[in-house]
């Protein structure tokens, strides 16, 4: 099964998601959502097209989800973290800007 969790921040009061958020909900099969209040953010766990397989013995890894300025979105597994060198934000999205190999 390809599963997965991630988590999204919360919009402020009055505001909505953004598109690239509804690109990333459009992608997948909400199983769990939860209010993490301590830190203003949604955690979800989700069926994916774009995630590892994994067994059903093991929990479902975390991943952290892409957005690039051309639109294009994807999930990252958290083990592969470390090979993002830099990662910015531009009106609230996640902006990868170098991979290191």
């Amino acid at each position: 099964m390809r599963i997965g969790k991630f988590s999204i921040t919360a919009p402020r009061y009055g505001h909505d998601f953004g598109p690239a958020v509804k690109r990333i909900m459009g992608m997948c099969v909400i199983i769990r959502a939860e209010m993490d209040y301590q830190y203003n953010r949604f955690e979800y766990v989700a069926i994916c097209d774009l995630f590892d397989e994994v067994s059903h013995t093991q929990s479902a890894p975390h991943y952290m989800w892409i957005c690039h300025k051309l639109g294009a979105v994807y999930p990252v597994h958290e083990d592969h973290l470390a090979r993002l060198n830099k990662v910015t934000t531009e009106n609230g999205k996640l902006v990868l800007t170098k991979w290191v190999a």
